[in-house]
């Protein structure tokens, strides 16, 4: 769950559109080489730490941006469960560290002023302790180093053949709403901590109608909401037709990759507040911004899994510019979402960031 610093730490940073959350690994100075190679050092001990750990989350989160749209999490997560993987026993030796172009040969797309690592670790491998030399990249994002994964394209692709295909028949009926439900059952299993679905996913074809939350009317109602009384969500037929005839295909499925998000923020006891600073609560926009930002964790994985293009993804920045708040909203307003700018960038932090973009920190008990 996000404690109340880091929470502080996300309000002041949406408000300003920067687009990093965590606190970064201390960074390098570019006019000095020794600082920036202890700055890699750092960051590869650190990634062989996670790996002896078992943090499949946080080592996805850490991929450079255009990894991610290639590797998915689960497809991470068939690698280190497999025969090929040596796992660290304890901090590699770091043997060199060199500065320059380098290609990554999954996509064959050139990157200038790549760290290459070459370290000695020791680990276990099948229950055998082994010792291996490895060659590592990062590449510096202004924040922190991101590392690339994979030999070759035929590499990833058999990485992906071992997970779920696609997701199966679902309670929920739609097979977009069964796609996030699989990914963030698959999230929360790889943290080790339990996870429920939403319980429905209700059509409204006409008002008024009773809700979990309320009865809605006429003259009070909202297109699309969830419900953390009864844990499901709600929608009008006719906003969904709406948003995909005017937005596209994607558009509607990112609506209700926002509402998981609620979902996802209703299991970790996130909740909005009249007086944040006060209950350890969050302002409302403060909540909303974090579940674009959650729709953006699973727009990652479902690209990356060819369930969607990047192309499809307009859809889904198209709808954070209709649904930006009017100019002169303020940020503690009680129905403050964000500006569109807000909304598209918090949507691009999940997408690129991971689950660290959001500040959301899923933590066994």
């Amino acid at each position: 769950m996000a404690s109340a610093t880091n929470w502080a730490r996300f309000r002041a940073l949406m408000v300003l559109l920067v687009a990093v959350l965590l606190v970064p690994l201390p960074a390098p100075v570019h006019g000095a080489q020794d600082d920036r190679t202890d700055s890699v050092t750092a960051a590869a001990i650190e990634l062989s730490r996670l790996e002896r750990s078992g943090d499949l989350l946080t080592l996805h989160d850490r991929l450079h941006p255009d990894v991610r749209m290639v590797v998915s999490r689960a497809a991470l997560a068939a690698w280190y469960a497999g025969p090929d993987v040596v796992i660290p026993t304890d901090d590699p030796e770091i043997l060199s560290v060199e500065f320059g172009s380098w290609t990554w040969p999954v996509t064959e797309r050139a990157y200038a002023d790549v760290a290459t690592v070459v370290l000695r670790q020791q680990g276990t491998k099948q229950g055998a302790v082994v010792e291996q030399i490895e060659l590592q990249h990062f590449l510096f994002d202004g924040v922190r180093w991101r590392w690339f994964f994979g030999a070759d394209m035929p590499f990833i692709e058999a990485l992906e053949a071992q997970t779920t295909p696609d997701a199966g028949p679902s309670v929920l009926g739609d097979i977009a709403y069964a796609r996030v439900d699989l990914v963030w059952s698959e999230i929360y299993s790889q943290a080790d901590i339990p996870y429920g679905s939403p319980d429905s996913i209700n059509p409204i074809p006409e008002l008024p109608v009773g809700t979990g939350c309320g009865q809605m009317t006429i003259d009070e109602y909202a297109e699309v909401f969830y419900c953390n009384l009864d844990q499901e969500i709600y929608y009008l037929i006719g906003f969904q037709e709406q948003m995909a005839r005017q937005f596209g295909t994607y558009a509607w499925p990112h609506i209700i990759a926002h509402e998981w998000g609620h979902h996802i923020q209703f299991l970790e006891g996130i909740r909005s507040t009249d007086a944040p600073e006060l209950d350890d609560g969050v302002y409302v926009i403060e909540q909303e911004l974090q579940a674009d930002c959650l729709a953006g964790v699973f727009a990652q994985e479902a690209v990356a899994r060819g369930w969607l293009t990047m192309e499809d993804l307009n859809d889904a920045y198209q709808v954070s510019i209709f649904a930006g708040d009017l100019p002169g909203t303020t940020f503690d307003d009680p129905v403050a979402h964000g500006s569109a700018e807000q909304r598209q960038q918090a949507f691009t932090m999940g997408l690129e960031d991971g689950l660290v973009g959001c500040n959301l920190d899923l933590v066994s008990d």
